[in-house]
């Protein structure tokens, strides 16, 4: 079955973003997780019109928490919000076009897998991203009903 979680909002203050980064990335390697952190594409790239467009340049990093799902996006653009490269839902900032929500997919990783990740979403909130808003397919984060979880995802 798939399970998605959509989350959003804006990183506390930017002075918090290496600690994020350290953080996450000791998690990661605690689980023997990939982690990746986007780099900025070349500026003489740029001056060589290779770009047709401003680059979005992200400062964060990914982890891959499951090698069959989409990487667990904690990326943030120059104004703090927590933005992913990827397909809809958009908006407009800046006149450039936005990503202005991250999505993952648990469903293939059973409830261990989802559980896992509402708890990283979680010690987010709690420590560098206080407005971070939440959508749960499954309904486990309103109700934390691990049975009920068990019985959705893990047929």
């Amino acid at each position: 079955m798939s399970v998605t979680l959509r989350y959003s909002g804006t990183l506390k203050e930017r002075s918090l973003l290496p600690r994020l980064q350290e953080d996450f990335q000791d998690i990661a390697a605690t689980h023997g997780w990939p982690v990746d952190l986007p780099q900025a594409p070349p500026a003489e790239a740029a001056q060589r019109g290779r770009l047709q467009a401003p680059p979005l340049v992200l400062e964060g990093l990914t982890v891959v928490v499951h090698p069959q799902t989409d990487p667990l996006w904690l990326t943030f653009d120059p104004d703090d919000v927590l933005t992913r490269m990827g397909p809809l839902p958009l908006g407009l900032r800046g006149g450039l076009l936005h990503q202005n929500q991250a999505s993952i997919q648990t469903g293939i990783g059973g409830s261990l897998l989802h559980k896992t990740v509402v708890s990283l979403l979680d010690y987010l909130k709690r420590a560098y991203v206080p407005d971070l808003q939440l959508l749960d397919e499954s309904g486990y984060l309103d109700t934390r009903d691990d049975e009920a979880l068990r019985r959705l995802m893990d047929r």
